[in-house]
Parts: structure tokens; C-alpha cells; sequence
């Protein structure tokens, strides 16, 4: 009887844990997880330090705001990372995580994670992207 018993917390324990390491292993940027298109190349023309710290190969092109392309991508070493791209001498990179928020004298664009509640007074780009004019 104190086998089962003691195989019985084990094997609680073991699920458990499992289940906690999903929960914390990645907090779910959804924009990230769909297969690469060509649309999804960060622009040619940038620098190359505008990708620093980026895994440039999960880039993807989240969609558009006021004319400026927003891009997520993994981060090498910090979370997930943004790119906001008007133009060759328009363009915004930086890594952190959800919550990070940039911005430039017209609009400012902030990571949420998915399934995040709303934000009043935010629109909504793809599921890990929120844009708003500044007033």
C-alpha cells in the first residue's frame, strides 16, 4: 500500500510540475507562431544594427499603422521585440516583453500578450499589438 501511495505523489508532482513549466515557459505571442511568408522579411534596406537582438528568422509582419509596418520577432536573450518601419530614416526597434511600449511624436505601439483583456483606447494590431495616437 505505501508503494502506490508514494507512486501516487510522484506521479502528482511530476504533472504538476509539468503543467507550471507551461505556463511559464513562453507567455504566448500568437503573431509569432503562424509559418513565415516573404511578407514577413524585415525590410532590406535597414541596417543591420536595427535587428540587434533580434531572431530575425521568426520576424513577422504583424500588419500596418498610420502607414507604418509594425513587425514582432523573438528576442535573442529578451523576450520578444518589435519593429516599427515608416521609411529607411523612419524606423523603431527594441526587446523586452509584453508591456513594452514605443513611441514617436504621432502614435505609440505597445506588446500585449494574447488573450490579454482590453485596453480602451487602444486599436488593436494582430494579437500581440496595440497602437494609439498620442494626444
Amino acid at each position: 500500500m505505501m508503494r502506490s501511495s508514494r507512486a501516487v505523489s510522484v506521479l502528482f508532482v511530476a504533472i504538476v510540475g509539468l503543467t507550471l513549466v507551461g505556463c511559464v515557459s513562453d507567455p504566448g505571442y500568437s503573431d509569432l507562431d503562424r509559418k513565415a511568408t516573404s511578407e514577413d522579411a524585415l525590410p532590406s534596406t535597414l541596417p543591420g544594427y536595427a535587428s540587434d537582438g533580434m531572431d530575425v528568422d521568426s520576424a513577422r509582419l504583424v500588419g500596418t499603422y498610420d502607414g507604418v509596418e509594425l513587425y514582432l520577432a523573438r528576442g535573442k536573450v529578451i523576450g520578444v521585440c518589435l519593429l516599427t518601419y515608416g521609411s529607411d530614416q523612419s524606423w523603431l526597434g527594441a526587446c523586452g516583453g509584453s508591456g513594452l511600449t514605443t513611441s514617436n511624436d504621432d502614435y505609440e505601439i505597445r506588446i500585449v500578450e494574447t488573450n490579454t483583456d482590453k485596453h480602451p483606447g487602444w486599436t488593436k494590431v494582430g494579437e500581440n499589438l496595440l497602437a494609439r495616437e498620442k494626444k
